[in-house]
């Protein structure tokens, strides 16, 4: 290899070096802030001060040993401040715990730079740094450092010494080691000049001296003694005993000897660790926690008496915990990504090869090749099962961020809330989690500015002061769930109708028709926004139509519960992985679609004659009654553009679908199978396509679309809204004497240009389309001809105004009114919806035909008498002797 070669390979490992570097440092980040908000609850915890500056002492002692000057200084100071704290010098203040927050913040900020620019960048802190100075000065009685403009502080080599130090204390040492009974066979025919050299080289360099160590030599030097020779980690221990005695023996200062020692421990940890599982990347690993040695803790101007014998006591840090913690982190490796997304394809591949086998071995009826399938069938299985959980990591990696965010929104909006989490061991596949992270984070903001009230309006409501923001996930159906509950304010649909309507983005007529639910969920169109002020945490209307947008992205849906004075939450449902999904294979026109299972409720079959009957038309739209709910029914070949084959249909495959919280059903000429596919995207040219979300290869090698649900039935427009959601929150109330309350399922219908009427479906046979053109007329009466009889019809907007002339359409909407096996057409000008309310009846003893009048989606609505109405026009027609029906005016 030549010099070239060599720099290159060099600069490579540096660079993998120092990214690894920041990935870890970043995860002790989390911790850092994550213990920083329970401080706050338990200020005097001595496991979390010792847990946060043994962030910060690790990031600064790696950062120096990779040339990071700007970093070093900057944890340096916050090293000796946090010192402070923990030796209760400082109290945690809310002004401390700003500083330790903005101490965080700074280091990220060095990091982003460091991955973006390949440089710390040209950041400022001197600011921080003064500040932490100037506390720890004002706490402690030391003078500030003075390092405020950034300069490097002084390193461990230094203020020990220097080299000539650095080279006294590896003579005595290794006079020591030589001496000890415990480990001097280890050196045996060693050559002792060349350690005692690779030795001073490695001390300088780990104590931020200058050095030509490159790390090879004694790497392999030690790989030789764990492995070859069976140096354990009790020779370790004493090999740093007689380390840290040789140290007192020089009489080094005392915090000088618990540093020196904390990177003699992380040594060797990085040492087994590394001989135990792939090699680090980094010389010397100052990420995990050391115990005490010599019972020394930094700071300490004296050292620990030692016994008699002048060996270092031993600590008990190095008890079976620590033993349990290193086996844990023995077993687990870090993992590019891109690595993963590798083998996530590759697995692909191999599914789809053996869906291909499967196929073939089904149609051959050969059992030793069946055999060898099955197996194919079950590895396949197994290996696909397995790289999937490799690719899966808890949600809870990103709700580590979420209370800092929570406690800097409340102080800046004046608030106090308690955020509670739960389910944060639900797993997610890592693309998926880095998806939903910007969702989920604009969701709590909007709960802390728009959700929770301020203390004193929360006081007045009779709610305590402190608001409750609750995140929950799990697992249901196939979906990761993410709830998120705010106990404030609610949202008031009619300020975003009136919100919606200033700007345009609905109609008058549109605005009239929609029920609570709909006005909801109009928070989710781009512009709209029900802050009274913009401010730096929200108010432009650039927000939840993202967030919608952004979960639609990858399959999944958000959907909106609010009741003003309690609360709101946002129900988040989202796939577990992209890349293999269950599905339902359907064929139409001679090609195969395939219907993700998570959007599947269930299938229906119909044969020719049940079709004919159990397929309504109402408005032009094809309607299935399922179980007393009308369903809309899209049939797949008539969105897609393909002619209908007619001479195979010989029944109706419905296939009933969620998208939502909202049910269709789709019509398909062939239900084929149920197996797993592998998503592939879309090329150019059919992404603009609407109801196809990506294809995937069949086993027989032709290329099958999947659909996108949400999008054919938006496409379609005949998504109905939940019976169970559009049902207006009921309060009990003192009914007067002429009210009656009861729960029922109605027919909303409009007769004439305004108005609301209804009539309890249970009262309705059937809902009929028919064409004008077959109206006839017998005596003064119309009539159709209807299932082989002949039915009169009533026209509801004739009977209850006579002067208002009626519109002339291709169509006539009817309602199919049955009694003694006779039957009445009833005449309508709409049919708009069927809901499920507790209503409130007041009783109209005037109005003709009126039964009482209801409130029905928050919207007055006429409760019709279908009996009086009928009974008016033809009294015979409740006679059960009377077998025709003669209406007469």
């Amino acid at each position: 290899m030549n010099t070239k070669e060599i720099r290159k390979e060099s600069i490579m490992q540096a660079n993998e070096m120092i990214l690894e570097f920041v990935a870890e440092s970043r995860e002790n980040l989390d911790r850092f802030d994550q213990d920083l908000i329970s401080l706050e609850e338990t200020p005097h915890s001595p496991e979390l001060l010792e847990g946060i500056f043994r962030t910060i002492h690790n990031i600064k002692g790696s950062c120096g040993l990779i040339g990071y000057t700007k970093l070093e200084s900057l944890t340096h100071s916050g090293e000796n401040f946090l010192d402070a704290l923990q030796q209760g010098k400082v109290a945690p203040t809310p002004e401390i715990m700003n500083i330790l927050h903005e101490l965080s913040d700074s280091i990220r900020r060095i990091f982003t730079s460091v991955t973006k620019q390949g440089n710390e960048g040209d950041h400022n802190f001197s600011g921080l740094i003064e500040s932490m100075e100037r506390l720890r000065a004002d706490a402690t009685g030391k003078p500030a450092s003075g390092n405020g403009n950034g300069a490097k502080p002084a390193s461990l080599f230094e203020r020990m010494g220097g080299q000539e130090a650095v080279d006294a204390t590896v003579n005595l040492f290794y006079a020591k080691v030589l001496n000890d009974d415990r480990i001097s066979h280890f050196f045996e025919g060693a050559d002792l000049n060349h350690l005692l050299n690779k030795q001073k080289e490695f001390l300088a360099f780990a104590f931020g001296g200058p050095s030509n160590y490159d790390g090879r030599g004694l790497r392999e030097t030690h790989k030789y003694l764990v492995e070859e020779k069976g140096l354990n980690e009790s020779h370790f221990d004493a090999v740093i005993e007689d380390f840290g005695t040789t140290l007192m023996e020089l009489k080094v200062p005392g915090d000088l000897i618990g540093e020196a020692a904390r990177i003699a421990l992380s040594v060797k940890n990085d040492v087994l660790n590394r001989t135990k599982s792939e090699p680090s990347k980094k010389e010397i690993a100052l990420t995990k926690e050391a115990p005490e040695v010599s019972g020394l803790t930094p700071g300490n101007g004296k050292p620990e008496v030692t016994p008699s014998n002048g060996k270092v006591k031993k600590s008990s840090g190095s008890g079976t915990a620590k033993k349990e913690e290193r086996k844990l982190e023995d077993s687990s490796i870090r993992v590019d990504v891109q690595l993963l997304d590798k083998l996530m394809n590759l697995v692909g591949e191999l599914v789809l090869a053996r869906n291909q086998v499967l196929q073939f071995s089904s149609s051959h009826h050969d059992a030793s090749f069946m055999e060898t399938s099955q197996h194919l069938n079950l590895v396949t299985s197994d290996l696909q099962e397995g790289v999937m959980k490799t690719r899966m990591q808890p949600i809870g990696g990103i709700w580590s961020k979420f209370p800092r965010i929570v406690r800097d929104l409340s102080m800046e909006c004046g608030k106090k809330i308690r955020l509670e989490t739960e389910g944060k061991e639900t797993e997610l596949d890592k693309t998926l989690i880095e998806a939903i992270k910007d969702p989920l984070t604009h969701i709590i903001r909007n709960s802390v500015d728009h959700g929770i009230e301020i203390p004193d309006v929360r006081r007045d409501l009779g709610k305590p002061e402190e608001g409750v923001l609750q995140l929950k996930s799990y697992h249901e159906g196939g979906q990761v769930i993410i709830e998120i509950t705010d106990d404030g304010g609610g949202i008031d649909p009619s300020i975003l109708k009136e919100k919606a309507l200033s700007k345009g983005l609905i109609t008058s007529e549109q605005a009239a028709k929609m029920g609570e639910r709909e006005l909801v969920n109009l928070i989710f169109m781009p512009g709209l926004s029900t802050a009274k002020a913009v401010t730096n945490v929200s108010g432009r209307g650039v927000g939840m139509d993202v967030v919608k947008t952004n979960i639609d992205k990858i399959g999944g849906t958000v959907d909106i519960h609010t009741c003003q004075g309690e609360g709101t939450t946002l129900k988040v449902r989202i796939p577990l992985t992209l890349a293999i999904i269950p599905a339902l294979i359907v064929s139409t026109g001679g090609n195969q679609y395939a219907i993700p299972q998570v959007n599947l409720l269930e299938l229906v079959r119909l044969n020719e004659e049940q079709s004919e009957k159990a397929i309504e038309t109402i408005q032009g739209t094809p309607v299935y009654r399922l179980r007393g709910n009308l369903l809309p029914i899209i049939n797949l070949n008539s969105e897609l553009g393909i002619s209908k084959n007619e001479s195979a249909q010989t029944a109706t495959n419905i296939v009933v679908l969620n998208a939502n919280e909202r049910q269709f059903g789709l019509v398909v000429e062939q239900i084929c199978d149920a197996e797993e596919i592998v998503v592939k995207p879309l090329g150019n040219q059919l992404k603009g396509i609407a109801g196809f979300s990506g294809a995937t290869i069949m086993g027989d090698g032709s290329v099958a679309l999947i659909l996108d649900i949400m999008g054919l039935a938006q496409k379609a427009q005949v998504v109905r809204e939940n019976q169970e959601q559009a049902m207006a929150d009921s309060k009990d109330k003192s009914l007067a004497d002429n009210e009656v309350t009861d729960k029922e399922t109605l027919l909303i219908f409009r007769v004439g240009e305004k108005g609301r009427n209804s009539i309890p479906l249970s009262t309705v046979a059937r809902l009929e389309e028919f064409k004008c053109s077959d109206i006839e007329r017998s005596g003064n009466n119309d009539v159709i001809q209807y299932r082989g009889e002949i039915i009169p019809l009533i026209d509801l907007l004739n009977f209850f105004d006579s002067s208002q002339q009626v519109k002339k359409n291709a169509t006539i909407q009817t309602i199919i009114y049955t009694h003694q096996n006779k039957s009445v057409a009833l005449v309508v000008d709409q049919i708009l919806d069927i809901v499920e309310e507790n209503i409130t009846v007041k009783r109209s003893l005037t109005r003709k035909g009126i039964l009482g009048t209801v409130v029905v989606q928050d919207l007055v609505t006429d409760l019709i008498d279908m009996e009086g109405i009928v009974r008016e026009m033809d009294p015979a027609f409740f006679d059960d002797h009377q077998e025709v029906l003669s209406l007469t005016h």
